[in-house]
């Protein structure tokens, strides 16, 4: 690979000459551990299961907040009053993740 003599060291794949120029000696052929592991069966449907939580926690929230306005005026009181509702409903759901895991 590279010439051999008194003057070369290889040290941290660079190729030092001594009153040379530094050169960086690499090697062209990668080893199993460089590869990138594809992810099973199994961690695709953990991940699938969890993107597909995390969407369908998006579209709740946003369709309780969507309907705030029209649960103030069915029961007729303040926009504030029910904005509890939703305060309540996020609360609720967060105290649930940890117990769900």
């Amino acid at each position: 690979m590279f010439p051999s003599s008194p003057t070369t060291t290889v040290m941290n794949e660079t190729l030092l000459t001594k009153g040379a120029v530094m050169v960086t000696a690499t090697n062209p052929r990668k080893s199993e551990s460089d590869r990138p592991v594809p992810f099973d069966r199994g961690a695709r449907t953990i991940i699938a299961v969890v993107v597909l939580g995390m969407i369908t926690t998006v579209l709740d929230v946003t369709i309780v907040s969507i309907a705030l306005d029209r649960l103030a005026t069915g029961f007729e009181v303040p926009l504030t009053s029910v904005q509890w509702v939703m305060t309540g409903y996020l609360l609720a759901f967060t105290a649930a993740i940890p117990i769900t895991g």
